[in-house]
């Protein structure tokens, strides 16, 4: 116990330490059955809340413990298990059969004496965005944090404003596309839309991102039509820089896309409640390059996640550019040279000519 709970320095190979510490003590209950290993375990704990972001700092490893302490108290709180005895064998690269029962005490020491759920949800939204993140950004991330506190509803349970936070990491985003953006934007736009409780109180969603937010990741584009540009980052200009404000431009797309498939579905109830839902003038839809994002998507292996997605939506409200020219002039030539050369049996006879009257 005195080994795990000791104190490392703030290195990549610390961090690496306490994290393997801190699931030792989720496997191994027999480590805190005393009062006094039970305290111990609480002081460490407190010292790592205390000390985090020095260690963060120092280390220059943006995925640090407290990330993955504020997820497993986050875990606690809504009673998931499964998924903290999921982290804890990640972590320590081997499968322990964890019983629920046995976690009890480590529950207690997150939920009652350190990690209330005012405090988590007031931390979260204090942790700063993870820089060019993407899907070779490894670890427990805050986006994973506040990806499960906007599925509890947790901020507008505590009135805690999340929208700057999930702005700013979906700006701070970069290609290949990490498989948490887009299902960040789904709880988002979920939590924007639905109220949290069977209630016309407004405090129960979330705010909504503004015209302005979203025109900002756009720069020249809105004005005359072309591929976006990457004119909102200083000094950016290279085709490098232009790639890299992809995967916000998209994600951009998709959440006003799903903003307006859920505020049309869940109309019904938004009128009946009486609850006033922002709407996006169709304005700034029309000035987006939704064509070149959605044929970016298409083509490129990095933004695949949000093809399919971002296809049923514009099927759905906006079908007009999916129409079947419309792909095949943006394939262009390319798409006809990159044809299997092949034959697939013998030809039965000359081919009949095609006349175009």
């Amino acid at each position: 116990m005195q080994l795990l709970t000791s104190h490392p320095p703030p290195s990549a190979a610390g961090i690496r330490f306490v994290s393997l510490g801190l699931c030792m003590l989720l496997a191994c209950p027999s480590l805190v059955s005393s009062q006094e290993h039970e305290r111990q375990a609480a002081q460490w704990i407190r010292w790592l809340m205390k000390e985090e972001s020095y260690f963060g700092r120092t280390s220059g490893v943006n995925a640090s413990f407290g990330e993955m302490l504020l997820l497993i108290a986050i875990h606690f709180h809504s009673n998931q298990l499964t998924p903290i005895a999921d982290l804890v064998c990640s972590t320590l690269g081997m499968k322990i059969p964890i019983r629920p029962n046995s976690l009890s005490k480590m529950k207690t020491i997150f939920t009652q004496e350190l990690f209330t759920d005012q405090v988590v949800t007031a931390h979260a939204v204090k942790v700063a965005v993870t820089p060019n993140l993407n899907a070779n950004t490894a670890g427990f991330l805050p986006v994973h944090c506040i990806y499960q506190l906007l599925k509890s509803r947790a901020f507008t349970k505590h009135k805690v404003r999340i929208k700057d936070w999930v702005f700013k990491q979906i700006c701070a985003s970069t290609a290949p596309l990490h498989p948490i953006l887009p299902a960040l934007v789904e709880v988002y736009v979920n939590s924007v839309i639905v109220p949290s409780c069977k209630s016309s109180s407004q405090e129960t969603t979330n705010e909504p991102l503004s015209e302005e937010e979203i025109a900002s990741m756009f720069g020249t584009a809105l004005q005359d039509g072309t591929a976006p540009c990457d004119s909102s980052r200083p000094g950016s200009s290279s085709k490098e820089d232009t790639s890299d404000m992809t995967v916000p431009q998209l994600l951009l797309l998709y959440y006003l896309l799903l903003y307006e498939d859920s505020r049309l579905n869940n109309m019904k109830a938004i009128v009946s409640s009486g609850r006033k839902v922002k709407r996006y003038g169709a304005d700034l839809l029309s000035q987006l390059p939704i064509r070149y994002l959605v044929m970016r998507a298409q083509r490129e292996e990095r933004y695949a996640g949000l093809f399919p997605p971002l296809l049923r939506l514009l099927a759905s409200h906006h079908p007009h550019l999916c129409m079947v020219d419309d792909w095949l002039h943006g394939e262009g030539a390319a798409a006809v040279t990159a044809l299997p050369h092949r034959r697939f049996g013998p030809r039965l006879g000359p081919r009949a000519p095609c006349t175009v009257p």
